[in-house]
This record gives structure tokens, C-alpha cells and sequence, in this order.
């Protein structure tokens, strides 16, 4: 089974996310800010991690994440507003 962390400082955005994701059968885990997705990233294996790249996630940069953690693929999105 597939497994997917989302890295998203909007709650909203990301508990729709995780619920698209679950409803087609990926295990799906949280972050809300850079320093929780670190902690995760070191103590879990993910197949996918989906970094929002945005100024709110300030505590460690989305791309400092995705250079110092390995991981299959990473997907990296920006929303426009």
C-alpha cells in the first residue's frame, strides 16, 4: 500500500487532501508545519511526500526537507492566491 505525507499548513486544505487520498486506498499522514514533517520523515518511510511550498512553513524550509530526506518522489505545489 502506498504511503503519502502531506505537508500543509492549511488545516482545511490538508484534511481534504488526506480524505481524497484515503477514499482511493493511500495511507495518508500530517504535517503542519516543516519541523513536524522533518520528525516524520526521519521515523517513517513514505512513498510520496506532497510539500505545500508557502511562506507559513517557516520552521524548516519544504525544500531543505525534500534535500536532506530521501524518499521515492516528492511533489511540490504551490497554491495561488
Amino acid at each position: 500500500m502506498t504511503k503519502i505525507l502531506i505537508v500543509e499548513d492549511e488545516e482545511a486544505i490538508s484534511n481534504l487532501i488526506r480524505m481524497s487520498l484515503c477514499k482511493t486506498g493511500y495511507i495518508c499522514e500530517q504535517a503542519f508545519d516543516g519541523e513536524t514533517a522533518a520528525d516524520l520523515i526521519a521515523e517513517n518511510s513514505y512513498d510520496l511526500i506532497l510539500l505545500d511550498i508557502c511562506r507559513a512553513l517557516t520552521a524548516m524550509n519544504c525544500l531543505t526537507i525534500s534535500r536532506r530526506h530521501k524518499c521515492r518522489s516528492f511533489l511540490l505545489r504551490r497554491w495561488a492566491r
